[in-house]
């Protein structure tokens, strides 16, 4: 029982909290894609035609 008490469950609290920290990155990420360079075909044009 210790074993389950010792390692077990702060690893098992360890796992959630990487697994919400990388769920919160996901969905809060505001990164910002970076613009096209000058010239450089960002795909709206075939979205025109």
């Amino acid at each position: 029982m210790a074993f389950v008490a010792l390692v077990l469950v702060p690893a098992a609290a360890l796992g959630m909290v990487l697994a919400l920290a990388r769920i919160e990155a996901a969905l809060f990420d505001e990164e910002e894609r970076p613009a096209p360079h000058p010239g450089e075909d960002d795909g709206a044009a075939a979205d025109r035609e």
